[in-house]
């Protein structure tokens, strides 16, 4: 399997269940699969005879991208019994079992379900480094809550989302009078 992104950032290191704390190979599906619960990742991966669906050791993934001359980490990993890099190291791995098929099927449920109103152009592109910085100056110093935005799409008069506009935001938790605005990526 070659190495996608950095597909571990989207689970959770803390977590108690593995397969929240891990990504998942999908065989059949030539993905990687990574969750906390809030979001969700899943990327395409190049897979070889060799790969076995299951759960990842994120160590692996970090030492493959380390290794060099392999041009873009093409099959960097050989995932069956253990995970195996191509200069010998191995990382043990536990076995694919029913809570990882079920995050599988979770998953696949929720893009169907969400890929189902996608047959037109995205609403809106965001750059999430402004995005996380309005949400980091909006929140309240000291506050427990984490740093969320609840965000008002700009629109025209016939209720299009009008790009040229900013986004405006109010923090989810905090002062109620703080609020900002993002603007949209251009094209």
């Amino acid at each position: 399997m070659n190495i996608p992104c950095l597909i571990e950032k989207a689970c959770s290191p803390d977590d108690l269940r593995e397969y929240m704390r891990t990504p998942i190979l999908d065989v059949k599906g030539s993905r990687v699969i990574a969750t906390d619960g809030a979001i969700c990742a899943d990327v395409p991966v190049l897979t070889t005879d060799e790969d076995v669906s299951g759960p990842i050791p994120v160590e692996a993934l970090k030492e493959g991208r380390r290794m060099k001359g392999a041009p873009d980490c093409i099959n960097a990993v050989t995932l069956n019994g253990s995970a195996k890099l191509p200069q010998g190291t191995t990382f043990p791995r536990t076995p694919m079992d029913v809570r990882h098929q079920t995050v599988i099927d979770g998953v696949d449920r929720l893009i169907a379900a969400a890929r189902a109103d996608t047959d037109r152009s995205a609403d809106i592109e965001i750059d999430v480094a402004l995005l996380m910085r309005l949400a980091e100056a909006l929140k309240t110093p000291g506050a427990k809550h984490k740093a969320g935005l609840r965000l008002w799409l700009p629109r025209r008069e016939d209720g299009s989302i009008d790009e040229t506009r900013p986004i405006y935001a109010r923090p989810t938790h905090g002062d109620a009078a703080a609020h900002g605005l993002v603007m949209q990526l251009r094209r």
